[in-house]
């Protein structure tokens, strides 16, 4: 049976599986495009595009995501419910505390995002309390 960790390392593989196929993708693209129009400045464009947008997938990420779902950050006196439940969860998992988000939405959803357990976030609607 998979545990946590394991679970973790696999999701940490396809993520940059999945970043260095984009990376691939986008160069391959510009080469595509700088061979039919003979441009040599289109490549150069795509390598860098390319490498933009995986630095930017890499270390934003969770911050782009946070601000499309118009997450707003709470502490412990704003919601201290939830900060305790998450809290909780956290100290059973053995993991430390994210910083927690509220997504201002009727619908009950959450999402954690995050590049490390250093870097991590969790985000609920209002429609879970």
């Amino acid at each position: 049976m998979p545990t946590l960790y394991n679970l973790a390392e696999k999701n940490i593989r396809k993520t940059w599986i999945l970043l260095t196929t984009f990376f691939i993708f986008i160069i391959l693209i510009g080469w595509l495009f700088s061979y039919y129009f003979q441009s040599k400045a289109i490549l150069y464009f795509a390598v860098f595009l390319a490498t933009f947008q995986s630095f930017l997938s890499y270390w934003y990420s969770d911050k782009i995501v946070l601000a499309i779902a118009k997450a707003k950050e709470i502490k412990k006196e704003d919601n201290p419910e939830i900060y305790r439940l998450v809290e909780n969860l956290c100290i059973a998992a053995g993991l430390p505390l994210p910083k927690i988000y509220i997504i201002d939405e009727a619908q009950p959803n959450a999402f954690a995002t995050g590049r490390d357990e250093k870097h991590a976030a969790i985000a609920l609607t209002r429609g879970l309390f």
